[in-house]
This record gives C-alpha cells, structure tokens and sequence, in this order.
C-alpha cells in the first residue's frame, strides 16, 4: 500500500513537490504540475548562464499563458519574502457553444465533449477544425472560420465568415506509367458537378487501394488566388497482393480467411479474385475475374467458381458452381448501387439431413444491392447508413433441373445516429431479411432442394435467440422473415466500451409464401468493444415464443451466448 501511495505521489506530483522543483514559485490554491520545459522558463536553467534566474515579472507572463492552455484565466499573483505565490484560481468551463452565420445542416448544440470542459486555446482549435471540416462536407472547401470566447459567460462562437460552394468537376489526376487515368473513374463514390464532399473522396480513395491495389491514394484540395484547385494524387503499388484475416467465435470457433487479388490486369485494367475461408463450420473456396470493357467502364463480365462445404446443426452438403454473367456498378452522391445476373451450373451434395445427393442442375441467379455512403464511409463504426441486398435462384425444369423452383430474399439494415450528436451518443439498429422459395408440392421439393433454397433460421446472423439453424427441424422454411433491433451506446464509458440491448423477433412457415402463426422473439443484451486490432462482441439473448396456434409445444427456453473478435472483416 505503501508502495502503490509513493507511486501515485510520483505520478501526480503536490503542492510541495512543485515547490522543491522551483524554489522561486509556489502554488497557494490548486496544484499545477509544469513540464520540464515551463519549470526552466519559469525557474531558470542553472545549467544556462544566460537564464540561471527568471526575472518575477517574466515569471509572471510565463504562468499567465501556461495557466490558460490549462484553462486557469484568472490566476492572481503576489510577492512574499522574495516568492512569486501563485493562485491559479478556478477553471473556466465551456459552458454554451453557438454559431453564427452557419448553414443549415450544421448544429453545434450536437457536438458533443465541448461543453464541460476547460475553456483553452487548444479546445478553440479543436472546435474550429471541427466546425470546418463540417462546412467542407457542405461544399465549402475554403471555409473561413473565427472563434471568439467571453470567460465570463463561458461562451464560445464560431463564425462563419462565408465561402463559395464548389463542385469536383476540374480532378487533376495522377500521370503513372502505364495506367490510364480513367481507371479511377470506376471507384468515383462522387458526382463531378456536385458539390464536393471530403469524405467522398475518402471514400473513393478507401475503394482504390482496397480494389485496384495502389499504394495510396488522396485528393488534395487547396485555396489560391486563382480559385480552388482538386488534384488526386496516387502511387502505384504490385498489382497482386495477399490479404490474410484471423477471427474467433463461438459458432464456428477460429476462423482464417486468405485472399488474393491481381488488379489491372491487361489494357482494361480487369481484376481477379481467388479466396480461401475456413472454419468449424464451412470451408470455401471462390475464385472470380472483373472483366471490364473499358479502363473507366462500369460494367463488366463476371466469370465465378466456388467449391463449399457446409457443417450445420440440420445439414451437411458440399456443393459445386461454375456461374457467367454481367454486372455493374452505379454512384451518385449518396448511394452505391450492384448488379449482377447471370446462369450458374451447380452440383449439390447433401451427406447429412434433406436434400438431394449428386445432384446436377442449372440456376438463374441475380444479385441486386444498394448502399449509402454513409454506411461504408462508417463500415469500422458503425453510426449511421442504410445497406439494401435482394437475391433470386431460379430452377426451371425443361433447364437442366429436375424441378422448378424460385428463391427470393430481400435482406435491408439501417442506422441512424441517435439525436444525430457528434460523436455518436448513441446507434439505434434495425436489421432484418423476408424471403421464401416457390415450389409447387412441398413434400416433392424438399428432397430435391438443396439446403442452399431453403431458410434456416437462427445464430448471430439473425435471431440470436438460438444457435445457428436450430429454429425449426431438419427441413427448415420454405418462408421466413426476421426482424432485429438493436440499441448500443456510443462511446461514454472508460476504454470506449460500448453496451447494447437487442430485441430480435422471427416467423417461418414451412409452405411457399406463408407464415406459420407463432412468432419466435428474443431479448437480450451485450457489449462491443472497438480496439486497434480488431472490435471483439458480447452477445446473450432468451429465446421465447408466442404461441398463437394451439397446436404448437411449448419449446425450452434457455440464455443463447455469442462471443466473437474481428467479425467485420
């Protein structure tokens, strides 16, 4: 104990400990620890002999300005015996912060840790690059900005002294041997005559080194007399590269993906993909090629082969596709949009459970998303955003298939950013997924389905109440729809720990577009913590039913825990 008070004295040095450091200055009221640095300037440097000794009234101006980095602005000074006594007084506090001439959009009443704290010309600043880089997202790139503070009041006023939107249509792109400069237009998550957006271009230039495998990649905006000048600028990286990602869970254990890419390849600057993922429960295998039309085209042809198997509590297959089609891909200033369509040959393999075993059978399949910028910009921390993702399977009988069977599933997720403060105080969630498979006789079907065209419901994916697929029996939905929501707290307690409360709530049924009557809900709560490595998650959920058909046993009910690091990547 003894040992643990020394170090703390050490720590946070007293009043008499600042004292012994500079025999000249003493605190009376609240004690203020200078750094090395402020004691030689305040005290003087014996190992100087041009500032062995510090004249009081430079003393004086010394402390006056060190004080008010730290927020003291009203210290008093007297002279006693030859000593300079100091009483820092108390701290300032922000207690209001308003704006003026601000545009709409911009409330600084939502900017959070500002008011409370100490009123220093390092906070002013702080709060100036914020309310700037504020103005910036509206298209002002130059925005002039004034701070003014009353101390008396505790009153901070940020001033907007006007500026002139401008949009993005004049890029200076980066001249790099053997690139044509239109490949950037493909990842452009902006509108040219739009008004610009810094965190646009992030975007954009998050999309260039993740997909085109360029070493880096930013647009630099700068303000001259000859008006706003937006040069992009980008270093050239090998074109292959291998990505390797670790996570654990407690649904499939250890989880490792490796992944490796080839970009610009040939004049079009065409891109391949090849990705290996393993866990306890599936192992996979998929390669796939972009083929543009063009360096700055869009649209591209997307031949794709996957080997998986699949190690699930009601089934265990191994399945096989070889697929060919187009796609492309839409930006304007706020969503991204993806599509693809295309014919698929498919073999299905079900060792374990209902399906069908070495089955051929060809498939039509489309792929349909949308997403905000908001939502990727945020992807690491999720605050706000909507992500939209709707897929069909088509099985028609005289086409290789020995029945005729449609899949759909519309899966959405939407964030909003609680009383829209800054940062986030808290992010409200909502989550969920409707789909079901046509088919004429179920019974028929079900043999000849593979797990793939069905829906098992349950696990972290969805209604966390239970494990993975363990709503239902071994023959799962042909319908099903599933609703979560999800409240967690921004960042307000120590180490940037982040609770949650949850409500997930699902409904099934075993025939084509029809839901059983019972509705399977689970409360349940949990954390989040965001670290540099990675974000590890908490999860425990009660699964319960409501019964709305006598028909239906009571089912056991139990706690459902999840634990999981690095699920985001």
């Amino acid at each position: 104990m003894a040992a643990l008070f020394a170090g703390l004295l050490l720590l946070f040095p007293g009043r008499s400990a600042a004292a012994d450091a500079c025999p000249g200055v003493e605190f009376t009221g609240a004690p203020v620890a200078l750094t090395a640095v402020e004691r030689r300037l305040v005290c003087g440097d014996p190992e100087s002999e041009a500032w062995k000794e510090t004249p009081k009234a430079q003393a004086r101006r010394f402390l006056t300005a060190f004080l008010q980095q730290r927020g003291y602005l009203y210290p008093s000074f007297t002279e006693r015996e030859g000593r300079l006594l100091v009483d820092p007084g108390r701290i300032t506090a922000i207690r209001r912060l308003e704006g003026d001439n601000l545009p709409p959009g911009i409330d600084l009443s939502k900017r959070r840790r500002v008011v409370g704290e100490a009123l220093t010309p390092k906070m002013l600043d702080t709060v100036k690059a914020a309310v700037a880089a504020d103005l910036q997202n509206q298209g002002y790139p130059c925005p002039e900005v004034v701070m003014s503070a009353d101390a008396a009041s505790g009153t901070v006023v940020a001033r907007f002294h006007g500026g002139v939107k401008h949009d993005a249509r004049a890029i200076e792109e980066p001249v790099l041997e053997g690139i044509d400069p239109g490949i950037f237009r493909r990842y452009e998550a902006f509108e040219r005559l739009r008004p610009i957006d810094p965190r646009l271009f992030a975007l954009t230039s998050d999309r260039i080194v993740s997909e085109a495998l360029f070493l880096n990649s930013s647009y630099d905006v700068s303000c001259g007399t000859d008006g706003v000048r937006i040069v992009h600028r980008a270093a050239i990286a090998p074109p292959r590269l291998i990505r390797l990602g670790v996570g654990i869970d407690t649904e499939g254990l250890a989880r490792v993906r490796a992944r490796w890419n080839h970009s610009r390849i040939g004049w079009r600057a065409s891109a391949a993909e090849a990705t290996l993922f393993a866990s306890k429960r599936e192992q996979s295998a998929d390669a796939r090629m972009r083929f543009y039309l063009s360096p700055s085209s869009r649209l591209y042809l997307l031949p794709r082969a996957v080997a998986a198997r699949a190690d699930e509590s009601r089934f265990e297959t191994v399945s096989y596709s070889v697929a060919l089609g187009p796609g492309f891909t839409w930006d304007d200033q706020t969503v991204h949009l993806e599509f693809q369509a295309g014919p698929a040959l498919e073999y299905a393999d079900t060792r374990r459970g209902i399906g069908p075993q070495n089955s051929y059978f060809q498939t039509i399949n489309t792929h349909f998303e949308a997403t905000t910028h908001l939502f990727e910009y945020h992807v690491r921390e999720p605050r706000g955003g909507f992500h939209a993702e709707l897929d069909t399977a088509s099985r028609v009988s005289e086409l290789a298939s020995s029945l005729t069977a449609h899949r759909f599933r519309l899966g959405t997720e939407k964030l909003w950013n609680v009383g829209r403060y800054d940062p986030p105080l808290a992010v409200l969630g909502l989550r969920g997924w409707a789909g079901t498979t046509v088919v004429g006789d179920r019974e028929a079907a079900l043999r000849e389905l593979s797990p793939a065209m069905r829906f098992f419901i349950g696990g972290n994916a969805d209604f966390r109440g239970v494990g993975p697929g363990e709503l239902g029996d071994e023959g799962g939905f042909l319908t099903g729809v599933y609703q979560g929501l999800e409240l967690r707290a921004g960042d307000l307690l120590p180490w940037r720990l982040q609770p949650l409360v949850f409500l997930d709530a699902a409904m099934a049924g075993r025939s084509s577009l029809r839901l059983d009557p019972d509705v399977y809900y689970a409360p349940g709560f949990g954390a989040r913590w965001p670290t540099v490595i990675g974000a590890f998650r908490v999860t425990f959920a009660r699964s319960l039913v409501w019964r709305r058909d006598p028909a239906t046993a009571p089912g056991p009910r139990h706690w459902q825990f999840f634990f999981s690091y690095g699920r985001e990547f």
